[in-house]
């Protein structure tokens, strides 16, 4: 009988210790776990702020929707219209260092290198800065773009406290 009673004793003090820990670092998680802002992306711009600084340690979301185009294409000059994921036809990237479409929504951290987005991409930043939007198309050659994307942005300060699962929609930011 003493055994059964040291056993328990013993496995109501483990209870208790992972009981003070799970208390401990829900203590620290943030009642507020993520701050999510949405932007508009204008086609006719470059490299547009969007007033949101990132970092390592911390886990960030983008979502877009809408319809942009990058200008006239073809023999008819026709103007296409198409999402975040970028003009669909096979031709040579336009922006050497983005490995992507025409067209497509990219992003970049401060002066870091640009990476492509597209509909929606989560990451955790190896770098710090502000993050700045812009369609994938050829620098100064914007003039001729219309359209802008509806872009939701979602940070949390701490990417342990990152979801498991993200519902992210830039269709709820608000109307342009």
């Amino acid at each position: 009988m003493k055994s059964f009673r040291a056993g328990r004793h013993a496995a109501v003090a483990v209870a208790a210790l992972v009981s003070a820990w799970a208390g401990a670092i829900g203590a620290a998680e943030p009642t507020d776990k993520s701050t999510g802002q949405c932007r508009t992306v204008q086609a006719n711009a470059g490299w547009q702020p969007t007033g949101i600084s990132v970092g390592p340690g911390q886990f960030v979301c983008v979502a877009a929707d809408g319809l942009w185009s990058h200008g006239e294409q073809g023999v008819q000059a026709i103007t296409p219209f198409y999402g975040p994921e970028g003009f669909g036809k096979d031709e040579p990237n336009l922006v050497p260092e983005v490995v992507s479409r025409t067209g497509a929504l990219i992003g970049r951290i401060g002066s870091n290198g640009a990476f492509l987005i597209e509909r929606h991409l989560c990451f955790a930043p190896l770098s710090s800065g502000e993050l700045s939007l812009s369609m994938n198309d050829v620098p100064g050659a914007f003039a001729n773009n219309r359209g802008s994307l509806r872009v939701r942005i979602a940070r949390w300060a701490d990417a342990r406290w990152a979801p498991g699962r993200i519902d992210l929609s830039a269709e709820s930011c608000p109307a342009r």
